[in-house]
């Protein structure tokens, strides 16, 4: 929380985010209970955007990135769309997913976001000797996080020109960060492996639907 200016972490923070990473594991696989729960609290806005872009606590980011990416996961990867979408419970289960990806992708539309994963990332490269798996999970991480964010349906909301100018800023914030130098980076690392589907999945949607003269 914030303590005038000073944004303060709570000592336990990172017992409590893998405590949440861990319920997520083991929520009802068919309504998602828990999930919908920190839709319906705010909590991405509330409590994580805040950590994303204040903590310089390595540990902190990584924990968040990954609870993240888990709050982003597709809802065809959650649950039979085609099943739920046959009762009354299973559509509003659909609607109040579709919601918390919908605030989770508005939260990159603010520059802020992007830059604050990026510079972790790049934090991560800079270390002289080669990089542990750990910090190679870490990278793989954010790129999961990039991926899921621009993978979310325009379909989600109302308007089609606000999404399009949603997904066009996140992508512009992304190549603002330079992301395409780290990407370069990481597609040239001796231990690229651990990444490499992902930046493939991460490349085709940044350049899902664009123009022909924007990708010249």
């Amino acid at each position: 929380s914030y303590q005038g200016d000073t944004y303060v972490v709570n000592d336990e923070c990172l017992a409590i985010l893998e405590e949440i990473n861990c319920k997520l594991a083991m929520e009802d696989h068919t309504l998602r209970t828990y999930r919908r729960a920190i839709g319906f609290g705010q909590n991405v806005k509330k409590d994580l955007l805040p950590l994303l872009t204040n903590v310089k606590d390595s540990q902190v980011l990584d924990t968040t990135v990954r609870l993240m990416v888990n709050l982003t996961v597709p809802i065809e990867c959650l649950l039979s769309v085609d099943v739920m979408l046959r009762t009354e419970i299973g559509r509003h289960t659909i609607y109040e997913l579709n919601r918390l990806l919908c605030t989770s992708k508005e939260v990159f539309v603010d520059l802020k976001t992007t830059k604050a994963i990026i510079e972790f990332m790049k934090s991560i490269l800079e270390t002289d000797h080669k990089l542990s798996i750990p910090q190679c999970e870490s990278i793989n991480h954010c790129l999961l996080l990039f991926r899921n964010i621009l993978h979310i349906p325009e379909s989600n909301y109302e308007s089609h020109q606000q999404v399009t100018s949603m997904q066009n800023q996140i992508i512009y914030n992304l190549f603002i960060c330079s992301i395409d130098k780290l990407l370069i980076n990481l597609m040239s690392c001796s231990q690229r492996a651990y990444f490499g589907i992902t930046i493939v999945q991460l490349i085709a949607l940044m350049y899902k639907d664009q123009h022909v003269g924007t990708l010249q």
